[in-house]
Order: structure tokens, then C-alpha cells, then sequence
């Protein structure tokens, strides 16, 4: 979770490859610890990292994994906001493709 917190600070301070980088360390430390898949929060957080680096396709893909887990008790986890950010991307996908 410290990683996740050190990706979000980073993010806010719109230091995107680094979040990038912690990001992706926390959701390999998720394996190693003998959880499959990082909670719902840490997901999402990875998809609003992606979607600031541009890369959508991997930004949703990060956001489905996230709406198809049960967030935490105590997780801040918005499920509203990341369904708006998915359908968004979705959108902005398509149209780009259609041009």
C-alpha cells in the first residue's frame, strides 16, 4: 500500500512516469505477497495514471479490473467516478478511431 501511496503523490504532482513506476511495483508486490490482483483503489489508481500518460487502452483495462473487484472496507474506492472515467475513455477511443 506504501507504494500506492507514493504512485498517488507523485500523480498529484503530475509526475506521471514516476507514479507510473511505483504503481506498477505495487501491483507486482500484490504477486509476491500471495494476493493474485491488488484491491479495487490500486487498480483504479493505475488506470488514472495511464489515462494521464495517454496510454487509454491500458487505462481502461485498469479500470474494468477495478469495477470487477470488491473494494475495502475502509478504501476510499469511488465506483461512480471510475465507471464515468471508463465510459469517457471509451468515447474519446471510439471517436479517435473513427477519424
Amino acid at each position: 500500500e506504501y507504494l500506492d501511496s507514493l504512485a498517488w503523490l507523485r500523480y498529484r504532482q503530475k509526475r506521471y512516469e514516476e507514479a507510473k513506476k511505483y504503481i506498477l511495483e505495487a501491483i507486482d508486490a500484490y504477486g509476491k505477497n500471495g494476493s493474485d490482483t491488488p484491491d479495487a483503489e490500486i487498480l483504479a489508481h493505475a488506470g488514472d495514471i495511464y489515462e494521464a500518460l495517454n496510454d487509454l487502452r491500458t487505462a481502461i483495462s485498469f479500470w474494468k479490473k477495478a469495477l470487477k473487484k470488491k473494494p475495502n472496507e475502509d478504501s476510499t474506492f469511488d465506483i461512480e467516478s471510475v465507471r464515468r472515467k471508463l465510459s469517457e475513455a471509451e468515447k474519446k477511443l471510439k471517436d479517435n478511431s473513427e477519424k
